[in-house]
């Protein structure tokens, strides 16, 4: 069993500063972060490229999202972005979304990068004395990240 697996990157804004710098970063180029484990992409946008933007690597580790996602986005604080690692055997993907007014959120998610609840989450979210509907709406929507759903998609 391989504990490697792909992993997508998807900016959907930034400056021009910041993904030159991003680019210096996943060249190796930038100390702290140095993203230099992420050189040689297997997918990677063309400069002069519209948002949103993509790079994918077909061999990271299963956990690749939510160790890189806060490096990039210490590079990029004004970016919105998704990064994610596609489901592995019996593991879930590794979802990491930041907005720069919303902040990060992390989750499990499928392979297309959209994030998923566990069954135990939504047992407990459930399970609470006295919830109604509308509060349990309100928080699988946190779960799912949907504020930073809204961004990215304006849906």
């Amino acid at each position: 069993m391989s504990d490697r697996t792909y992993f997508q990157l998807v900016i959907h804004s930034a400056t021009p500063d910041e993904l030159t710098a991003l680019r210096a970063a996943l060249d190796g180029d930038e100390e702290p972060p140095d993203l230099a484990d992420l050189r040689g992409a297997d997918e990677e946008p063309e400069d002069g490229d519209d948002f949103p933007l993509l790079w994918g690597w077909e061999e990271c580790r299963l956990a690749a999202a939510t160790e890189y996602g806060p490096l990039i986005a210490a590079i990029m604080p004004g970016a919105t972005f998704a990064a994610w690692t596609d489901p592995n055997y019996e593991y879930a993907g590794d979802l990491y979304q930041h907005a720069p007014d919303l902040g990060e959120h992390v989750s499990p998610c499928d392979a297309n990068g959209h994030a998923t609840i566990r069954d135990v989450d939504l047992a407990e979210i459930m399970g609470r004395p006295g919830i109604d509907d509308t509060a349990a709406l309100v928080a699988v929507g946190r779960l799912l990240g949907l504020a930073w759903y809204r961004r990215m998609f304006g849906a």
